[in-house]
């Protein structure tokens, strides 16, 4: 609960930074979890009355249902004191497509998808994503754009949470050095464009 609420006053200064950057944004996507970052961000944009509706990306292949998540954003809308309340309708969530699921194989777990989206974010805008959190929600993120499901013509925004310190993990090494490098002295080719 704690954290959700850090959440809802990230909002605020989403909007300001938007405003500052002349950003018109519909949607923000946010790697979905235990729910604190999601219900928060959720609770947040009701509260303050913003432009984008927010939209989560799962982790985990057991992930929280949408009812479990409206119920915990109403229970952080009454512990706070806020006048709204979400049902299971308004809970936006995105495994992604049943061939291309985001989140992967589990939690934690290297697989080669997310790998391309982390190399991606790497290569275009210098920002390593973390390979069990935000890597997930980005491969989610860029799916949606080049799908349609967020339209060309309206802004998105995506929210890296941080988590980069897993790259450095054994598992997570391993798994980077087997599809980076071919040999000691070729990179493969990132297949994962824009």
């Amino acid at each position: 609960m704690i954290g959700a609420a850090g959440y809802i006053q990230a909002v605020p200064e989403i909007m300001r930074q938007m405003k500052a950057q002349d950003i018109d944004a519909k949607f923000l996507v946010v790697s979905y979890g235990s729910t604190g970052t999601f219900a928060g961000l959720w609770a947040g944009a009701m509260h303050y009355k913003v432009p984008f509706k927010v939209i989560g990306i799962p982790v985990l292949t057991n992930y929280p249902s949408r009812e479990d998540t409206a119920n915990f954003i109403n229970e952080i809308s009454q512990t706070y004191e806020m006048s709204f309340r979400a049902s299971p309708d308004d809970v936006e969530i995105v495994p992604g497509p049943v061939d291309n699921r985001y989140f992967g194989v589990e939690y934690n777990v290297p697989d080669s998808s997310t790998w391309e989206y982390i190399q991606l974010l790497a290569r275009t805008e210098a920002i390593f994503l973390d390979p069990c959190y935000t890597g997930k929600g980005f491969h989610g993120f860029v799916d949606m754009v080049r799908s349609g499901v967020i339209p060309a013509e309206e802004g998105a925004i995506f929210i890296n949470t941080g988590g980069t310190p897993g790259l450095w993990t054994k598992e997570h090494l391993d798994f980077a050095q087997s599809v980076l490098w071919t040999s000691e002295d070729k990179i493969t080719v990132f297949k994962a464009e824009l």
